[in-house]
This record gives structure tokens, C-alpha cells and sequence, in this order.
């Protein structure tokens, strides 16, 4: 199952240290979480900030996706909030970092998560039956 396959991607991403959250989310507000670690307390509330403000940052996502936008970077409260975009398919990695981080060595693997994550999601996009 693409659900499966995609957790377990976001699973392999929370062994590092440095990323204390991650998750897939798409337009329709389908969102895949890890299954291997809970997010502390401080994650969860960015996470539930996100979920109240995926429509703004979807319309953000379709007004760049003409010039091909690929990743969005925010600092957001006490940490940074990136985003790795699927624009063919209206889904988005996001991962939550420290403020202070190795962003090259995350830059790398998250880019990596995402061109597994793109592959899994292009044989059966997650909002397919």
C-alpha cells in the first residue's frame, strides 16, 4: 500500500536527529504521518498550525507550480518548516527542523525522501482508491 510505503520513507527520515517531525500532505488534507516516533509537544502544536493553514499554503503551492516550484522554506515559531513540493500531484513532504541545524546534510536527505516519496506517489497517488 502507497500509505505504507510513503510512512515508512517519513520513518527512515525521523532517525535523524536533526528533523523532529515530518509528513505528507496533500490538497484534499489526506495526511500521512510516521509511524516509528510520537512529536513532542512543541511539534505538535506547529503541526496543528499547518493543518489550520494547508488552504493558504496549497494556494501558494498552485500559484508558483507554473514556474515550477520545488521547495518552500519558513522559519515558523522556534523552528524551520520546509516544504518539498509534488506539484503534478498536489502533495507536499514537510519537515519540521531545529532553527539551528546542518541545513546542507538535511538538504540532501530530504531531497532524496522526496524523489523516493515522488516515485511511490506517481505509481498510485495518495487521494486514488
Amino acid at each position: 500500500m502507497e500509505k505504507e510505503a510513503i510512512a515508512n520513507v517519513l520513518n527512515d527520515l525521523l532517525k535523524n536527529k536533526e528533523v523532529l517531525g515530518c509528513m505528507v500532505i496533500d490538497r484534499n488534507m489526506n495526511f500521512i504521518m510516521p509511524t516509528s516516533k510520537k512529536f513532542d509537544v512543541g511539534v505538535n502544536k506547529v503541526t496543528d498550525d499547518l493543518k489550520r493553514t494547508c488552504n493558504n499554503i496549497f494556494k501558494m503551492i498552485d500559484s508558483y507550480s507554473k514556474v515550477k516550484l520545488k521547495e518552500m522554506k519558513w522559519t515558523f515559531k522556534d523552528c524551520k518548516v520546509w516544504f518539498y513540493v509534488f506539484p503534478d500531484f498536489q502533495s507536499t513532504l514537510v519537515a519540521i527542523i531545529p532553527q539551528h541545524s546542518n541545513e546542507k546534510l538535511l538538504e540532501s536527505k530530504l531531497e532524496k525522501a522526496r524523489q523516493k516519496i515522488l516515485k511511490i506517489i506517481k505509481e498510485k497517488p495518495m487521494h486514488s482508491a
